[in-house]
């Protein structure tokens, strides 16, 4: 993968550990589109089929990819929202969670991570937040 400049600047991608899909995409090429995600976790809204274009953007363009776990991206939603006022979804917060969980080899370098995706139910964000 060249996603990643000679600085090691790129592009990272956040996926759920129990669904790597890309991931095992990348280690033997797909013959078809794969499915990500589990339907009762907080990342609904990153169900979808990877297509096969996709993939080959993916494979282009990032240079890593990291896998986060319900409990790092319920803690990046409580995170957001404690500190900042911002509810995010669960795929709105993968990124920062992706960055928490990385932040030792992190260190010392400017991190961007997006926040999007306040579509998150209610009842669902109220135990996030009561952990």
């Amino acid at each position: 993968r060249d996603g990643r400049d000679a600085s090691g600047d790129g592009v990272v991608a956040i996926e759920h550990d129990a669904a790597d899909a890309v991931q095992a995409w990348l280690v033997k090429v797909a013959s078809r589109p794969l499915l990500l995600g589990a339907a009762d976790s907080p990342w609904a809204y990153l169900l979808q089929m990877v297509r096969k274009d996709a993939l080959a953007i993916i494979r282009r363009e990032v240079g890593d990819i990291v896998a986060v776990s319900d409990d790092e991206v319920a803690e990046a939603m409580r995170i957001y929202f404690s500190d900042t006022h911002n509810v995010a979804e669960g795929a709105g917060a993968a990124a920062f969670a992706g960055a928490m969980q990385q932040k030792a080899s992190l260190k010392g370098q400017s991190v961007g991570v997006t926040l999007c995706g306040g579509n998150v139910d209610s009842a669902q964000f109220a135990q996030v937040l009561s952990g």
